[in-house]
């Protein structure tokens, strides 16, 4: 049975971010001439062309800033992008320089604080994205939305088109999307009211972990279904048992984003790194991101035995966690910090579980990789910021070769049995297909 085409909204694929990772590991083996992204150009960069070649970007004519902020934001040409196998330098994400800090430092917490930054941009449909849409010819609308902008412009979609639709949520950012200045509550009022809007005319729900599926269940009274990251198990996965770390040093890796969710963890390791002291090894802690700014690159690379490095390609990452003795998967115990991530399973849990390589989970135990790992001893838990707890956490992984050979096996064991690729995007695909099988898959345009 052929795959419906689908059209997805507000991610574009990438091995940078988790929701292109997600997307990419979900949809991979689908028809590429059957996929199709419409996105902003200002989340178009780093894309990639090996699941889907289809790209329209929605820019000034139909992603616009209202005034005066018009005059302040980059604009960006409308239409589908033109790509090759390989990128082109004019697709990547720029530099960051002084218009990135006055544009993500001031201006856009201004706007928040004031309460104009949900309404500062709107989205339109325009002739030409309409014509793109009807050669296109969808039959699933697919969907992730993080602000209000991008749920209006979804609602209108749906009406639009009048196809099913399914929405993925990856983060539990509706507990953070509101959070400073006095019109915070009626922003949250306005923004849960339009996302409830967008649920409701939904044909299928999505989460990223069953933590998150729970408690959609209670606030929304809807039923989510989880899809966390699905890998291909023989790329990520190694020995049974971990490599004897050097007798002289022992390794740490973290890699990935850098930002509210774990910013504040990542710093405190860090500098727990650089005073813990051990008479057998020298412990050594690696990051590669990205995200040197958000992570305070000239702080931490002060730190005795810290290094910060740029990410890796995404092919490199298996290789990359085999060089090293442990995993570090942090998560913040800010109040922020634990709102937007309470119920995410982050994107590199799966890989990490596959490698074969021990995990460290240094997170408060309500966030449901805590929960996960304490269930199924699939990783050694860190659930408070004391030092001693870290530093009990890092002599039993030096020293107790035969525990880490057991949460190892443990989670290589889970990794085949929740999230072998084959099996999630059978799954997968066979949900969206079934979308199809009782509804009328006649594309309806509403002028």
């Amino acid at each position: 049975m052929a795959l419906p085409r689908v059209l997805i909204f507000g991610q574009p694929f990438n091995y940078r971010h988790g929701g292109g990772i997600t997307l990419s590991n979900l949809f991979h083996g689908w028809d590429k001439k059957s996929l199709a992204v419409a996105a902003s150009g200002h989340v178009m960069y780093n894309v990639t062309t090996d699941v889907c070649e289809t790209y329209y970007q929605l820019g000034s004519n139909e992603f616009r800033w209202r005034f005066p902020f018009k005059y302040f934001q980059r604009s960006f040409p409308s239409g589908q992008l033109k790509l090759g196998k390989t990128i082109k330098k004019s697709q990547k994400r720029k530099k960051q320089g002084l218009r990135y800090f006055f544009v993500n430092k001031i201006f856009y917490p201004t706007l928040e604080w004031f309460g104009l930054y949900h309404n500062a941009a709107h989205y339109t449909i325009s002739d030409g994205f309409l014509t793109w849409l009807k050669e296109f010819d969808p039959k699933i609308l697919y969907l992730q939305v993080s602000s209000y902008d991008t749920i209006v412009f979804a609602r209108k979609l749906q009406e639009l088109l009048g196809i099913p639709s399914v929405l993925h949520m990856m983060d539990d950012w509706p507990s953070t999307i509101s959070q400073k200045g006095p019109f915070r509550k009626m922003w949250h009022r306005r923004i849960d009211g339009e996302l409830r809007s967008l649920m409701d005319n939904a044909s299928l729900l999505l989460s990223i972990s069953e933590a998150m599926s729970d408690e959609y269940k209670v606030r929304y009274g809807k039923t989510f279904i989880s899809f966390h990251n699905p890998i291909d198990l023989e790329r990520f996965s190694t020995n049974d048992k971990p490599v004897k770390s050097d007798n002289k040093c022992f390794r740490i890796l973290y890699l990935g984003r850098v930002g509210t969710a774990n910013r504040q963890s990542l710093l405190k390791f860090a500098s727990f790194i650089s005073n813990y002291n051990n008479s057998y090894k020298n412990v050594e802690f690696d990051i590669y991101t990205n995200d040197n700014k958000e992570l305070g690159y000239k702080k931490i690379m002060k730190y005795r035995g810290v290094s910060v490095f740029e990410a890796v390609s995404y092919d490199k990452v298996p290789f990359l966690m085999r060089c090293y003795d442990l995993l570090l998967l942090p998560l913040d115990f800010t109040n922020l910090g634990l709102k937007f991530s309470r119920y995410s399973m982050p994107t590199k849990a799966s890989e990490y579980m596959a490698s074969g390589i021990p995990i460290l989970v240094f997170a408060p135990r309500e966030t449901a990789i805590s929960m996960f790992c304490l269930k199924y001893q699939c990783g050694y838990c860190v659930n408070s910021q004391e030092m001693n707890d870290l530093e009990k956490a890092i002599n039993l992984l030096i020293n107790d070769f035969d525990y880490r050979s057991i949460i190892v096996d443990r989670a290589k064991r889970l990794a085949f049995q929740l999230f072998d690729g084959e099996r999630v995007r059978g799954n997968f695909q066979s949900l969206i297909s079934q979308l199809l099988v009782s509804g009328n898959d006649e594309l309806i345009y509403v002028q």
